[in-house]
């Protein structure tokens, strides 16, 4: 009997080390920091992450943000695969169109979950939230930020 009581204890403690696909469980992603500016209207939500593996394929990051208009609130995603992502440190830039802030309102809140092989493996809100706003319907607005685009709003800015 004690032998059975030692063999459940270890494949529990097994469960704890290996996550669903049978690869050891570490913290695969570390979320550091979201944060918004505008400018000329556009928003941009930058996300800076680290990686902590030496490689990994297929990293999906989705992003949230919580819209208000008035009386009127929408949440905005957007779902985007960075492909190969390598060890050390990443940042990654996302815009809000001024169409869709006049539309739906400006941000007030921001959501980014890293995701690989189905799960989440890291994520943060800002400002933090125990309600789970990201999970009503959204529409999918939020863009990958362009270098050229930032650049050209820079340079306007500056005639």
């Amino acid at each position: 009997m004690k032998k059975i009581v030692n063999l459940l204890i270890v494949v529990i403690l097994l469960g704890f080390v290996l996550d669903g696909t049978g690869e050891t469980a570490k913290a695969y992603f570390d979320i550091r920091s979201i944060q918004s500016r505008t400018r000329k209207d556009f928003v941009f939500i930058e996300v800076k992450y680290k990686c902590n593996i030496k490689k990994i394929e297929n990293v999906e990051l989705k992003i949230y943000a919580f819209l208000k208009k008035g009386s009127y609130e929408k949440v905005a995603s957007g779902s985007f695969n960075l492909g190969e992502v390598e060890k050390g440190r990443h940042k990654e830039i996302f815009t809000l169109l001024p169409s869709h802030i006049d539309e739906y309102g400006k941000p007030r809140k921001f959501r980014a979950e890293m995701w690989y092989k189905d799960r989440i493996h890291a994520s943060k809100t800002k400002p933090d939230s125990r309600k789970k706003w990201w999970e009503t319907d959204a529409v999918n607005i939020i863009i990958r930020s362009d270098e050229k685009l930032e650049k050209l709003l820079r340079d306007y800015e500056d005639d």
